[in-house]
């Protein structure tokens, strides 16, 4: 399933380029759904162990029902990240 219709599929994470789209799907009720998104988590507001952050509008699209779950996520690395990754791999050389 993708957004679609006036819900709000958004989605924060430390890793995802901002204003880009993310794949979440949840494997045990092999439900998916596509999320804008927004930006980083704010440093902390969150557990360390939290790696994602979603609306409403896309926890019940997935149908998760507690405040933590297990989902797998797809997303292109914000450029920053990128960037850092590039020039590691050319220091090693």
């Amino acid at each position: 399933k993708s957004s679609d219709g006036n819900e709000s599929f958004f989605a924060l994470h430390n890793e995802a380029k901002p204003g880009s789209m993310m794949d979440i799907y949840n494997p045990m009720l092999k439900k998916h759904v596509k999320a804008k998104v927004l930006g980083k988590i704010p440093a902390g507001t969150y557990q360390s162990d939290v790696e994602i952050f979603i609306s409403q509008s896309v926890a019940k699209a997935l149908g998760l029902l507690d405040t933590r779950y297990k989902v797998n996520i797809k997303f292109e690395k914000s450029s920053v990240h990128r960037h850092y990754q590039n020039e590691r791999q050319h220091r090693d050389k």
